[in-house]
């Protein structure tokens, strides 16, 4: 028997969508305080749902059938919402005998897509639909379109708390350590106790993911032994297709940020995933906002060049941005990025995690394939990973079969980490053309290479028709690269460069031009007047070299930066 009067009026302005914000506070503060009041909600949300199923909803208009069945039942007009409250009290106490009659009146007051399967409940969206809704132990789970949860009241609370769950979501979860908190979905399980977070999974999705603001949580992939616990400001990204985790920690936006992120990155109903195209060659996907920029890693395919290009400027100032192409990827994420002479504003990103190691704060993670016509302005990257550029980690790779290819491109902003750093990538992996690029970006390494270009070379690279400012500082550092792989024996070649950065500070050693080996062919690389290298003056061109010099360059982001 329900003892407590104030349940009737709150669960029916929680079940039609009506509870205020401290009226929601005051359910969650009354089904915290024992198990008993849980159970009576719970008894309560089932006798509300069984009368519901989404088909019929949308065969009834709600307020209409209402007033008809309180002209019929009642002899007094009242307020509606006190008829709602006296009529689940009847339903509460008659449910067995007034069944046949008043289920009609349930399917006329919900407002929420909810169904029964028997003793499960589920609550479903559809496409441009969310929902928000409590679940008996008083866990709040925003639900996103095209996402559907299921969960057996009668064993809810029976030492777990078990639902299954395929879609978007942010839940915040009621802290209970007696009773965790099973979500388990197409392809991962997540355990917690009480935390909150955002989780994108199922089987319509390439990459399953999960944002944790609070507490903690345990994150199993089907067929692995192994969890992975998330802390405070953890993202983690599931490739279905290789079966590797990845983990990046939001240390450039703070903790408690995942709710805000989850709104602005996926909770936007009605955002095309691309304004069009298909990813082909011939009709590459066009992205004209920032929130469609976030559909790019989930049409990826493994071992084949999907074709992108911007149609507008984009600000990714409230953007979560995960790297494109990483080790969970196998590095087969191939990439055709043509910008069409527009700008990226705002980028940044921190640390990934794979394995234990963090790796590839960039852009593209690991760029193979091509990068055009797009500048970005205002990069901000802090990371401790193994390697750091805008747009790669790594640039190539031996499981890329062609040459990577950056041109007509420019950069502006900071960087700064522990590992091999430079304007572009941290390092060369595999065949590649730097062509007609102009960077001021200031590269900070504090326990490696940084150079203003790249951090290392370790194979084939081309550097031509460039112009490189920003101030570089490591404990190896160089205007256009500090240093060379291991085993890297081919040439390369550095055609008219002009190195005019501010400063370039080397705790071990530092190369002004950068660092050049005896097979390397240069042609016109050419100094600053106006660079310092390691605190000194340096020997320049001549400021009619300058002038010169920038007489030749083509790339329409120069403008007027050596007058």
């Amino acid at each position: 028997m329900i003892q407590d009067e104030r349940i009737y009026d709150w669960a029916c302005k929680w079940l039609t969508n009506e509870a205020t914000d401290t009226e929601k506070q005051e359910i969650q503060a009354w089904l915290s305080e024992n198990d008993d009041h849980r159970k009576q909600w719970n008894e309560l949300c089932e006798i509300w749902y069984s009368a519901t199923t989404t088909e019929e909803l949308s065969q009834y208009n709600p307020e209409p059938a209402w007033e008809r069945f309180r002209q019929q039942h009642f002899a007094q007009p009242k307020k509606q919402r006190n008829l709602r409250t006296i009529a689940l009290r009847v339903w509460t106490v008659a449910a067995s005998v007034l069944l046949p009659i008043l289920v009609g009146v349930c399917i006329f007051l919900a407002k929420g897509p909810y169904k029964t399967n028997g003793h499960a409940v589920s609550v479903s969206t559809v496409s441009g639909e969310s929902a928000t809704f409590m679940l008996p132990d008083g866990t709040n789970v925003m639900l996103e379109e095209n996402s559907i949860l299921t969960y057996d009241p009668s064993n809810f609370y029976k030492r777990e708390r078990r639902i299954q769950f395929n879609g978007v979501a942010y839940f915040n979860v009621a802290k209970d350590k007696e009773s965790p908190f099973y979500i388990e979905s197409s392809d991962i399980d997540v355990r917690v106790t009480g935390t909150a977070f955002n989780l994108k999974a199922g089987p319509n999705h390439k990459y399953d993911l999960l944002s944790l603001d609070e507490g903690s949580v345990e994150f199993i992939p089907h067929g692995s032994s192994r969890a992975d616990i998330l802390v405070p400001g953890d993202e983690i990204i599931y490739n279905k297709e290789t079966k590797l985790t990845a983990i990046r920690h939001r240390d450039i936006y703070g903790a408690g940020v995942a709710h805000n992120l989850y709104e602005k990155n996926e909770g936007v109903m009605g955002v095309e995933r691309f304004t069009r195209g298909n990813g082909t060659l011939s009709d590459p996907y066009v992205i004209s906002d920032a929130k469609q920029m976030l559909s790019m890693k989930e049409v990826l395919s493994a071992g084949r060049v999907t074709y992108f290009q911007l149609a507008n400027d984009i600000d990714m100032t409230n953007i979560n941005w995960t790297p494109l192409n990483g080790p969970e990827d196998k590095f087969l994420n191939w990439i055709n990025f043509d910008g069409q002479n527009h700008v990226i504003r705002n980028f940044h990103t921190g640390d990934v995690r794979y394995k234990g190691i963090n790796y590839y704060s960039s852009f593209f993670g690991v760029l193979c394939g091509a990068c055009r016509n797009v500048g970005f302005e205002n990069v901000e990257i802090s990371s401790v990973g193994m390697g750091v550029g805008v747009l790669g980690g790594l640039i190539g790779y031996n499981t890329y079969p062609s040459s990577t290819i950056v041109e007509n491109c420019y950069f502006t902003g900071h960087i700064t980490t522990n590992a091999e750093a430079g304007a572009i990538a941290g390092n060369v992996m595999g065949k590649t053309l730097i062509r007609n690029c102009y960077s001021n970006v200031n590269v900070t390494s504090m326990g490696s290479y940084a150079g203003g270009l790249v951090g290392r070379i370790s194979s084939d690279l081309s550097v031509r028709d460039c112009l490189i400012g920003g101030n570089v500082s490591g404990v190896h550092a160089g205007g256009i690269n500090a240093g060379h792989g291991e085993g890297h024996v081919q040439p390369g070649i550095f055609s008219n460069i002009m190195v005019a950065c501010q400063s370039i500070l080397g705790s071990k050693d530092v190369e002004a031009l950068g660092h050049f080996r005896g097979s390397d062919k240069q042609e016109r690389v050419l100094l600053s007047p106006n660079t310092i290298v390691n605190g000194e003056a340096s020997t320049g061109c001549s400021q009619q070299q300058m002038r010169d010099f920038a007489s030749t360059m083509r790339n329409m982001w120069y403008k007027e930066i050596l007058k």
